[in-house]
């Protein structure tokens, strides 16, 4: 089933900063002739979201990754700032996770290795586990 964005407002950067959604082209439309009357908002336009889908991503689920052409009234997905975006999250994510293990799993083992309490290279194995259950 087909869902319409109105695209209402673009930031400095070309990209989606006010958007309202509708079920229906007609709800679209009437919202469009609705901010053509408001100042600031005569560049408004109305995106077909089954059209303009990327990988089933539409515009108003990640605004800020898509780019606006106000003249040509399109929106586009900025795939490299999208991926970008993730693989930062995604770094952040292994980072946090190794971060717990090595407290939760490793940390203890290296004071138990340096009082001889565990045999040399317990705590290298154990952060290099940790490395390879949470790959970068």
């Amino acid at each position: 089933m087909s869902s319409y964005t109105t695209v209402n407002k673009v930031d400095e950067n070309g990209r989606i900063c006010k958007y309202d959604n509708f079920a229906t082209r007609e709800e679209a439309d009437a919202r469009i002739a609705e901010l053509h009357q408001i100042a600031g908002y005569e560049d408004a336009f109305v995106v077909d979201n089954d059209e303009t889908a990327v990988d089933g991503l539409m515009c108003f689920q990640m605004p800020e990754f898509w780019s606006v052409d106000k003249v040509a009234k399109t929106v586009t997905l900025d795939r490299a700032a999208k991926d970008a975006e993730e693989l930062a999250s995604n770094i952040q994510k292994v980072q946090n996770n190794r971060r717990a293990a090595y407290i939760e799993e490793s940390d203890s083992l290296f004071f138990e290795e340096q009082r001889g309490e565990v045999s040399a290279g317990t705590h290298a194995a154990k952060v290099e586990e940790i490395k390879a259950r949470f790959p970068k």
